[in-house]
């Protein structure tokens, strides 16, 4: 089972509320990104603020293992585009 899979209710809800940005990570569990003091913080421990990347590593991997399952970079960017089309059309 992926992180995505775990925690896809968390993931959606912060998703619906925060609306563009990205989930963060803390401990291991998605949390809301303005809830962090410092992107230092983060699981993702990423200060240039395009979370995205890290985000969707971290989902693609197993929930029970360190091992990365995750998509090739062009996938990436595909999901990011769908992602940003289905936000302009709700907008």
């Amino acid at each position: 089972m992926t992180n995505f899979e775990k925690y896809r209710d968390k993931i959606e809800s912060i998703m619906s509320e925060s609306g563009s940005m990205a989930p963060a990570v803390k401990n291991g569990v998605p949390v809301m990104c303005d809830l962090m003091i410092d992107c230092n913080f983060c699981d993702y421990d990423r200060s240039d603020g395009n979370c995205w990347i890290a985000f969707i590593e971290w989902a693609c991997k197993d929930a029970n293992e360190s091992k990365k399952a995750c998509p090739t970079l062009d996938t990436v960017y595909e999901a990011l585009a769908r992602y940003e089309k289905a936000e302009e059309l709700i907008n």
